[in-house]
């Protein structure tokens, strides 16, 4: 503090013995007070290379600068420059950014300031800057979902690794899927969600976030950086057919198909026997069984769905589910049975007898014709004789068809018959012929004895001939037939010439839908 030099009274005495009056005097002062150092905050709490940043220093006294006491220390000051302006007790430090990461104190050592007594400041410091010269990174997380299609959405989780601002146009989609398609990012801080609402293209699309997308405190930037992994798919599956089988042993149903999708892959199926009434849920195998359906008519369709969502739906096919048989197996003379394979059931009927087929030349056969039964049936011919010639005639049997050419079998018949005269009996005279004994074909005809000349003269008989030999002798012979129509044909005698009209006989020959005239030879479908 202030100093007063006193020189009090009687201080002096001359040698006359005079004394000195009291006086003093002021203007010194003792100062042993250091100056004291203030720093203020930094003007920026953390800046990058190049970049400076300003404290103010205030001191608490006049007093010098010895600027090399005041420096920057810590793990982000390598390369920064320190500069110092200012005077008496106002000064301002300037800090350089320089090459360093991490954390800065700005140190005023002791002596950097020293009043006018000569006092020296004690050291003291600031910290509250850091220097950063290292740029954000962006870590981008897979996608919620790997495929969308139109309209749907997929999002991502980006974090940076330290706080920063984002420029949100730097963040799209590029790729063959991306068409369309619509980013919107939200967040703050060190984390961000962008959601990817899927457009019209299809194909992959990558996530791109641009350089610069992100910028920290400092001022540092992000580099770019993308990610794959997700796919926009607007396209169905590939078209396909379906199969579908009849299973053991209750009757279940098999409903199979497969197909492909070309951008995103099959999800699984989706099967109806309803025509779509119904549906099974997803299913991820291409082949599903409708367990003991039972015996009916399905209508079947399939859904094949992708991993976006996308149906094809098959047309629909038709299927009779039946008891599957085995051949039929005799049981009696009446009845026969068969199995189904499928189910076990049992089935039972009568014989269906076929058409009567010739065994040999004296009987026919026919069997059951369900397959598998083996039952049959054998019968003797019905007979029937027709003329063919004068050396053959036909054999025929009239229920199986058979149709032989033989010879005739002669013998000669002589039959004494009355010999007539205006309606009166006159004589009676031989009549001698050769005769077939199965088709009563005749020739030779010849007449003898009689007591009178009435050789060859009978009833009707004007002419001296056979011409009612038929009458005489009770029967037809050597007879031909010829189509009248559908219903009937027409008989003409061999030997007398008598004609008449009869019904049509027909026989028709086994597995032949053809009935055929045994006589006439008309022929017609039965």
């Amino acid at each position: 503090g202030a100093v007063t030099l006193s020189v009090a009274a009687g201080a002096f005495t001359d040698s006359a013995g005079n004394t000195s009056v009291a006086t003093s005097k002021t203007g010194l002062t003792i100062d042993n007070t250091a100056p004291t150092v203030t720093i203020g905050n930094p003007s920026k709490t953390i800046v990058k290379s190049g970049q400076t940043v300003t404290y103010t220093i205030t001191v608490s006294e006049t007093a010098t600068l010895n600027s090399s006491k005041i420096t920057v220390t810590g793990a982000g000051s390598t390369g920064s420059k320190v500069q110092v302006t200012g005077s008496g007790t106002a000064y301002t430090a300037t800090v350089t950014g320089g090459t360093g990461n991490g954390a800065v104190t700005l140190s005023v050592a002791a002596g950097a300031f020293t009043d006018s007594a000569g006092n020296t400041s004690a050291a003291t410091s600031k910290t509250g800057l850091t220097i950063d010269n290292t740029a954000p990174t962006v870590t981008i997380g897979n996608p919620n979902k790997t495929v969308v299609k139109s309209g749907g959405t997929a999002t991502y989780t980006i974090t940076v690794s330290e706080t920063a601002t984002l420029d949100s146009s730097k963040i799209t989609v590029t790729g063959a899927g991306s068409t369309g398609s619509k980013v919107e990012v939200t967040g703050s801080g060190i984390s961000y969600t962008v959601t990817v609402t899927g457009g019209t293209g299809n194909g992959a699309v990558t996530l791109n976030v641009a350089t610069g997308a992100f910028t920290d405190n400092a001022g540092n930037t992000s580099v770019a950086t993308s990610k794959t992994g997700l796919t926009i798919d607007n396209t169905e599956p590939k078209e396909f057919s379906i199969t579908a089988y009849d299973l053991a042993p209750d009757h279940s149903l098999e409903v199979n198909g497969e197909t492909t999708d070309e951008h995103s892959g099959i999800s699984g199926y989706m099967y109806s026997i309803d025509n779509g009434g119904t549906w099974t849920e997803l299913i991820t195998s291409p082949s599903h069984v409708f367990e003991g359906v039972g015996i009916g008519t399905y209508y079947i369709k399939m859904k094949a769905i992708d991993n976006a969502g996308n149906i094809r739906e098959t047309d629909t096919l038709t299927i009779t589910t039946n008891h599957m048989f085995s051949d039929y197996e005799m049981q009696d003379n009446s009845t026969h049975s068969r199995t189904c394979h499928i189910c076990s059931y049992t089935e039972t009927g009568s014989h269906t007898l076929g058409s009567w087929t010739s065994l040999d030349i004296n009987s026919h056969i026919r069997t059951c014709t369900s397959i598998g039964c083996g039952y049959y049936e054998t019968a003797s011919h019905s007979k029937g004789y027709s003329k063919n010639n004068e050396v053959y005639h036909n054999l025929t049997c009239g229920t199986c068809g058979l149709s032989v050419l033989q010879g005739h079998n002669f013998r000669t018949v002589t039959q004494r018959v009355p010999v007539v005269s205006n309606g009166v009996i006159v004589d009676y005279v031989d009549l001698t012929f050769r005769e077939c004994t199965l088709c009563r074909y005749s020739d030779d005809f010849s007449i003898s004895g009689g007591s009178g000349d009435n050789t060859g003269t009978v009833e009707g008989d004007t002419g001296g001939g056979m011409d009612n030999i038929c009458e005489i002798r009770g029967y037809h012979s050597n007879s031909t037939y010829t189509y009248v129509n559908s219903k009937q044909h027409k008989g003409v005698c061999g030997v007398c010439g008598y004609h008449w009209y009869e019904k049509h006989d027909m026989v028709r020959p086994q597995g032949n839908k053809i009935g055929i005239c045994s006589k006439c030879g008309y022929e017609t479908v039965m």
